[in-house]
Formats: C-alpha cells, structure tokens, sequence
C-alpha cells in the first residue's frame, strides 16, 4: 500500500520486517479477546491432503495447555463441514465456567462445569474429543481437564449407511483457536462482549500430532 512516506508491504500474519519475508515464530500464543487463530485439519480442496476414507477423517481430537483469568471467551472450536452436513465441538468459558457444547448434525448438547473453575491462572490442559461408531450412528464427545474425564455425552449423527467410506462427506475440517470467524455454529450460551477468549493457549496436538500454534495456522480462503 502507499502511505505518505512511500510504498509499504502488507504482510500475512505470519510473517514480518519491511519486505514480509520473516516468518514470526511464536510458541506461546497470548490471546486478548478480540484475535484468533485457525487450523485446517482436513481439505478436500487441498493440495496438501491427499483424499482419504471417512473412517480416517471423521474423528476430531484435540490437546493443548491453557492458561486464563477470564470469566468468558471462546477457547476452542473444531468443526467439520460437508454438502449434506458437519459436526463440531466447542469449548468456552462462560460466567468463570467450563462450557462444552457439542453437535453430530441432528442435536445441540451442552455440559456445564458447576464446580471447580479453571480461570485461576494456573496452568491446565485440555484434551477434546469427538468420536464415531463403527457404523457412524452416533458420536461422542468427550472433554479432560488435566487428564481427568470432566464431561461426556453421545447422540445420534447425520451419517448413514449410505455415505460409509465416502470421504466426499466431509470437505473440510477446521480448528478455531482463541476465537472463530463467522460459521454457522451458535453457542448456546451467549458469550457478552464477544467470543474472543484472554488467555494462552500452547503446546498444541491435533489427532496425537504435535503443531506449533502459531506457525501451523492458515489464513481462511474461499478455496479451503
């Protein structure tokens, strides 16, 4: 762009210096409320996914470290989408609690946390799940805080027989983190002031596979 001392580059967010040719390397990512950032897990409109079977792109699992004070905001949010239907899981604090919400196409559930709030500062780890059947008729999810079984709950899927071992289903996959852009997810517990969470948020896993938080996130185009 030109401004009034010349032309200057517009850099990517992952990258810096006056040519944008610095890749920022960030380990600990700070969240303030008003930023996210977001992973593709799975594209098939991707020339870095080669097509792959249902059965291995169904299951969504997620690990990371947190770390907050905040009463509300958007931790997380995984979310598959396909021409016929998707499912998703979020993680969000609300009023200092744990909320988990969840869908496989034809319900809503939510779970509340009633005790033992997690926004104290101390560090703590999320690990989020959402598993199929073998024949893809009902889902799970599931959410541990430090390694304990906090919440669970199973409900009936939007799959059917006859989609089993196409992968066509799903198109993509993406993980929100720290907030989300515009999707048709509405969380069921209104989140004042916005969705953005304040906090951080670190050693990230998805399906067991270690990412760098930062560096490993994508810029959300029409083509994903």
């Amino acid at each position: 762009m030109v401004t009034s001392e010349g032309p200057k580059c517009v850099c990517k967010f992952d990258r810096q210096d006056p040519n944008c040719k610095s890749l920022i390397r960030i380990k600990n990512a700070a969240f303030a409320g008003d930023s996210y950032l977001s992973h593709l897990i799975y594209s098939d409109n991707h020339r870095d996914f080669d097509i792959k079977p249902l059965d291995q792109i169904l299951s969504i699992n997620v690990e990371l470290k947190a770390r907050t004070r905040a009463i509300d905001g958007l931790i997380l949010l995984a979310i598959a989408q396909g021409p016929k239907g998707g499912h998703y899981t979020a993680l969000f604090l609300h009023k200092g609690l744990l909320q988990f919400q969840f869908s496989c196409g034809l319900q809503t559930m939510l779970l509340s946390e009633l005790e033992a709030p997690i926004n104290t500062g101390h560090e703590f780890t999320v690990q989020v799940a959402l598993d199929f059947s073998r024949n893809h008729s009902h889902c799970n999810a599931s959410l541990r805080i430090n390694d304990t079984l906090a919440m669970s709950g199973d409900q009936p899927t939007w799959l059917g027989s006859k989609t089993l071992g196409k992968s066509k289903t799903i198109s993509s996959i993406w993980l929100h983190l720290g907030g989300s852009p515009q999707t048709p997810v509405v969380l069921m517990s209104e989140l004042p002031g916005g969705q953005g969470f304040t906090g951080c948020l670190k050693n990230l896993k998805i399906n067991e596979n270690p990412k760098e938080i930062f560096r490993f996130a994508k810029e959300l185009s029409s083509d994903d």
